[in-house]
């Protein structure tokens, strides 16, 4: 027997006995390498001995899974003892039909009355602990009771050390400052939790420290919101729960530092993609490690109006489709007679010009007669009002309409595809 994962088999014709016959306490006492005596047990009753025979593969013999019986605790034993029997008079009823779930319940003919679930305890090992936290350490059966049979009670589920969760609406603040409305209060094996936003969490056993943890969220917006929450926790070292104020033991003076940098970064991507006029969300655990490099260098460019070096063969104007996490964007990058590149979005006003080889003429031009239709599906800063606006402006002429007509058949194109894709919204841009 496996110390982690003890399992005692049976065979198919034991298991369809129990099962006929209601179901019965299967009891395995082992002596572990120490001489030491350990009892487990299962309380196999109809639901799920037929789980077991349906799941089992073709051999005459199945591993029963098995669970250390509490011998040191008098009241445990008594509720596993008392619950078998309670469970045990239920699903006699129903030890010759199949396994009905909870999900069959919608696609069959059998009308339900009402679900219900409930178990039994003797409280005196159970301490102070609310009921969801009791609940949360249970093992239990979810029952349809059928309209057309009073008294007839169906398992459809076994619940084993369910998570409850409950919404509470309290300001959660740090130094009088306000940031969430409402927190969610869950029960993990008798141990209540505080999860804070998306990424907070806060463990509370009854007796011990409290454990505090963070695991950063991938949306950009709601990283911001917990990340601040996260550094004025830090700097103020407290916590207010609708008014009652908890002092936290914060020492780490480099998780300070480097939650306040981090911060700083998320709000410069904030504001990099609005400048840039991109309101797709953006995921940021996409975001790759070398893309990060592009991410400083677009804030430099843009955010701080810093010239950049282009890798690229050195021309009088560069643009393409730059991407970073889930976000793609068009930029435009004309070049400074310093040999560097000032950054803009590709969709930001400029004054180019065309030179036709055949008139030797500068014909006043827009940079949107690049696009094609890849760029136009791919790109997240799309702007058509802008776009319409520049070619609005410029004079026309039979070379220019020829251009126009291009684009339009690009954009077309672009619709069509992204139609196709089942992508396509309507967001007020166009």
């Amino acid at each position: 027997m496996k110390p982690d994962k003890p399992s005692y088999r049976l065979s198919k014709t034991d298991l369809s006995y129990y099962e006929q016959n209601g179901g019965t306490m299967l009891f395995v006492v082992a002596l572990d390498e120490s001489g030491v005596i350990k009892i487990y047990y299962n309380s196999l009753l109809p639901f799920d001995i037929k789980r077991l025979l349906n799941d089992g593969k073709d051999t005459s013999s199945l591993a029963v899974p098995l669970h250390l019986f509490p011998t040191e605790y008098p009241d445990k034993m008594t509720d596993i003892l008392v619950n078998f029997v309670n469970d045990q008079k239920k699903q006699y009823s129903t030890t010759n039909t199949g396994v009905l779930s909870i999900d069959d319940l919608g696609s069959s003919d059998l009308a339900i009355d009402h679900l219900e679930f409930g178990f039994t305890t003797v409280t005196a090992h159970e301490g102070n602990l609310r009921p969801e936290a009791i609940l949360s350490t249970k093992s239990f059966y979810i029952y349809a009771a059928p309209k057309s049979v009073p008294g007839v009670y169906i398992p459809v589920d076994h619940v084993n050390n369910p998570i409850i969760f409950k919404e509470v609406y309290a300001p959660i603040a740090v130094d009088g400052k306000t940031h969430y409305t409402h927190y969610t209060l869950s029960y993990k094996d008798g141990i209540p939790h505080l999860t804070i936003g998306k990424s907070v969490t806060i463990k509370m056993p009854e007796n011990g420290d409290w454990i505090f943890s963070h695991k950063p969220c991938s949306d950009l917006s709601q990283r911001i919101i917990d990340t601040k929450f996260l550094v004025a926790i830090y700097e103020k070292a407290e916590l207010q729960i609708n008014g009652a104020t908890m002092p936290l033991s914060i020492n780490d003076k480099g998780a300070i530092s480097s939650a306040q940098k981090h911060l700083r970064y998320l709000e410069n991507i904030s504001l990099l993609l609005s400048q840039l006029g991109v309101t797709q969300k953006l995921h940021y655990k996409q975001i790759k490690d070398n893309e990060h490099k592009l991410i400083h260098a677009l804030i430099q460019a843009i955010l701080y109006k810093q010239p950049i070096s282009n890798t690229n063969e050195a021309q009088d104007v560069a643009c393409g489709l730059y991407t970073f996490g889930n976000i793609s964007v068009l930029l435009f990058l004309p070049r400074l007679q310093s040999g560097k590149y000032t950054v803009k979005s590709f969709f930001e006003e400029v004054d180019i010009a065309y030179h036709c080889p055949a008139s030797r003429d500068y014909i006043k031009t827009s940079q949107h007669f690049l696009l094609t239709c890849d760029l136009i599906t791919k790109a997240h800063n799309l702007d058509y009002e802008k776009i319409v606006g520049s070619v609005k402006r410029i004079h026309p002429n039979e070379t220019v309409l020829n251009w126009a007509n291009l684009l339009v058949l690009e954009i077309i194109k672009a619709y069509d595809v992204q139609r196709e894709q089942g992508v396509h919204e309507t967001d007020g841009t166009g």
